[in-house]
C-alpha cells in the first residue's frame, strides 16, 4: 500500500514558510533513517534544528522509532483541530507531524523528519526551503535489518524491499546517503547536509 497525504494545513503566512527549512529524510524500510536522524541530533546546534518526533498511530515499542501513540479516534480528532502541520497515511497507519514544525521554521530553524515520499510535493508547497535526503542501502542489507525487528514474515519483507522509494525520487536536488556500509561515513554526510541548508544563503 502507497503512501497517500490527507492534508497540507494552511498557512498562517503568505506564501510558502520561511526562513527556516524542511529537511524531508525518506527511504526504505530498513535504510536506516531514524539511526541517522538520532546520530546527527547529538552533532548539530539544537538552537537551530527541530528534531521532529512524530504521531503514529501504531504503539511504541523497542524496534520502531520512538513516536508519540494516538488511537485512530484520537488522531482524527486532533487532525480537525488542526494538531499538525501535515499528516498521511501509509500501510494502514496515519503519520502527523505536530503544528510547531511550522512556528520553528518561521523562526529560522531547520525541521527534520522521517517522512514519506508521497508527501514531498505538499512540503514543496508549504515551505521556502525543502531539502529532500534519500537514505538508501542494499536490498539483501535492508531485507536483513527488517527481518531483526521481528515484525514482518519473509514475504512480507521481501515486498517491502520492493517498495523502494528511490525509485521515484528522480532529480538532482536530491541528497542520496548510502548507508549500506560503515555508520559513521552516513552520520557524516547527514550532519554535513544539515550543516549546509543552515548556512546563510547569499
Amino acid at each position: 500500500m502507497s503512501a497517500s497525504p490527507i492534508a497540507s494545513r494552511p498557512s498562517l503566512w503568505p506564501g510558502p514558510i520561511g526562513p527556516g527549512a524542511f529537511i524531508a529524510v525518506m527511504g526504505p524500510s530498513g535504510s536506516g533513517k531514524d539511526t541517522l536522524i538520532g546520530e546527527a541530533r547529538r552533532r548539530v546546534d539544537p538552537d537551530r534544528t527541530f528534531f521532529v518526533r512524530r504521531i503514529v498511530t501504531r504503539p511504541a515499542d523497542g524496534a520502531a522509532e520512538d513516536h508519540d501513540t494516538m488511537s485512530r479516534e484520537a488522531f482524527a480528532a486532533a487532525d480537525a483541530a488542526g494538531a499538525f502541520a501535515l499528516c498521511w497515511t501509509a500501510h494502514g497507519l496515519s503519520y502527523g507531524l505536530p503544528a510547531e514544525v511550522d512556528d520553528a521554521v518561521r523562526h529560522g530553524r531547520a525541521a527534520i523528519a522521517n517522512v514519506s515520499r508521497a508527501v514531498l510535493p505538499l512540503l514543496r508547497q508549504r515551505y521556502r526551503t525543502v531539502v529532500a535526503v534519500h537514505i538508501f542501502a542494499d536490498p539483501a542489507i535492508l531485507a536483513e535489518r527488517i527481518a531483526r525487528r521481528g515484525r514482518e514474515s519473509g514475504e512480507a519483507i521481501a515486498a517491502r524491499v520492493a517498495r523502494d522509494p528511490g525509485i521515484s525520487l528522480a532529480g538532482d536536488d536530491i541528497v542520496r546517503i548510502d548507508n549500506g556500509g560503515e555508520l559513521a561515513v552516513a552520520v557524516d554526510r547527514m550532519v554535513s547536509t544539515i550543516e549546509a541548508t543552515l548556512a546563510p544563503r547569499p
